[in-house]
């Protein structure tokens, strides 16, 4: 299934849920979607996949750079700023997990949903209500995928 497949499961699974009685927020709205396209963050290819390299590459590139800044000119800045940059990138590829291993788990499921829901507890929000939707978006994914696995 490609992402807008998965999309629109997440957008399935989200009128479940408005149906069954859990609202209509905004918050459980996006637990609802990320769940949903959360999986396919083992895969290269795959749009959140690009978004958190790149966003970790900028992160790191001009977190070095602006630190060499302070002590050095600007030439030497911006280059280990580029690099580290670079070097984030390409760490980010090499750790990743395999593409439908442990994130297309019921583990990584419950892990998500877990952490929604503890975070919006922390929040003061509906912790159970926004566990079920990270969950329900999650489980959409895994069941458009055919992948059922527990760990």
């Amino acid at each position: 299934m490609d992402f807008h497949g998965h999309v629109a499961g997440g957008f399935a699974a989200f009128a479940l849920l408005a149906w069954a009685g859990f609202g209509f927020s905004p918050a459980l709205f996006a637990a609802t979607m990320l769940g949903a396209v959360l999986p396919d963050a083992d895969h290269e290819k795959s749009k959140l996949f690009r978004a958190i390299k790149g966003t970790v590459a900028i992160l790191a590139g001009a977190t070095v750079f602006f630190i060499f800044l302070k002590s050095n000119e600007l030439p030497s800045a911006l280059l280990a700023g580029v690099v580290s940059g670079i070097a984030a990138g390409l760490l980010i590829r090499t750790v990743k997990p395999r593409h439908r291993g442990i994130m297309h788990s019921f583990a990584a499921c419950f892990l998500y949903a877990a952490a929604v829901a503890a975070t919006a507890g922390a929040l003061g929000g509906e912790w159970f209500g926004m566990g079920t939707g990270a969950a329900a978006g999650f489980a959409s994914h895994l069941v458009l995928d055919a992948e059922f696995k527990l760990a």
